[in-house]
């Protein structure tokens, strides 16, 4: 296990605290020797057995615990939060590295995290829990695009929900009517519904477009209530005749900004349905 506050023990040499479970085995010496070596070359702190941990950075000392579970052979390791304590950046970086060992040595990593990007990014499949149970079982692009309830959708990144009724349904698709001004959309569906079923839409603020040229099934008009500029994109917040709030995101539109009176809208395919019950 590598504990959230890594729980080296602060009076042990690296190579002690790497050593600490073979030597509660009372495993060889020689084997000791080699095992620590070949953890700590896996996490790539050969040369720094002799350190304290109060002599090493976040992210070493973060790689320390990663060796002194490594050095075990467990078939099973579990990390609980182990980069919350690190600064952004140095937590993609060390993200990146837990990745690239667990796929080099073929580990199995239970991995505890409330950060929806690490579980993302590292993940080969996520559970989802909620209030103690499982939500939903699946891979980062399943969670994320078909979420299958409302904590999923609104837990896993940010979305915007629509109340909708189906109004037909055939062939994988269902046309469902949305807002006060009773327009309908065309959805795709994963599972059966049926007609007058109260569901919920899902569309993600990367997938509506504003002031899009192209026609698309989902339209609302609205306007900028206000923005944030995050970088990589500028993040709309967009009121709708119904005063109902959107999120949505544009990406690389340099000086660009969206002002007043816009249209939002999201091609069918970008539009998930929930079913509620």
């Amino acid at each position: 296990m590598v504990f959230q506050e890594y729980a080296l023990f602060p009076h042990m040499t690296v190579f002690d605290n790497v050593a600490y479970g073979l030597d509660i085995q009372k495993r060889p010496e020689a084997e000791i020797q080699d095992r620590v070596k070949s953890a700590m070359a896996k996490v790539k702190l050969t040369g720094l057995e002799e350190r304290y941990p109060h002599e090493m950075s976040g992210g070493q000392q973060q790689r320390v615990a990663m060796a002194r579970a490594l050095v075990m052979n467990s078939p099973i390791i579990l990390l609980d939060e182990p980069l919350s304590n690190l600064d952004a950046k140095l937590r993609e970086e060390v993200r990146v590295e837990l990745r690239t060992i667990q796929q080099e040595l073929g580990l199995t990593v239970i991995y505890v995290t409330h950060d929806q990007l690490e579980a993302l990014s590292m993940s080969d499949h996520i559970v989802v829990f909620n209030k103690g149970a499982i939500d939903q079982y699946g891979t980062p692009h399943e969670i994320y695009y078909k979420p299958r309830t409302p904590y999923v959708a609104d837990f896993i990144g940010t979305t915007n929900f629509v109340d909708a009724v189906v109004l037909n349904s055939a062939n994988g698709k269902a046309t469902v009517e949305y807002g006060t001004s009773k327009r309908t959309a065309s959805v795709t569906i994963d599972e059966a519904v049926t007609t007058g079923e109260k569901v919920l839409l899902s569309i993600r603020p990367e997938s509506m477009r504003i002031n899009a040229t192209s026609a698309s099934e989902f339209v609302v008009s609205g306007f900028v209530k206000s923005s944030m500029f995050l970088g990589e994109k500028e993040r709309y917040f967009i009121l709708d005749d119904d005063m109902k709030e959107w999120i949505v995101d544009a990406y690389d539109i340099g000086l660009t900004r969206y002002q007043g009176n816009v249209t939002i809208s999201a091609a069918d395919d970008k539009i998930h349905l929930i079913k509620l019950s």
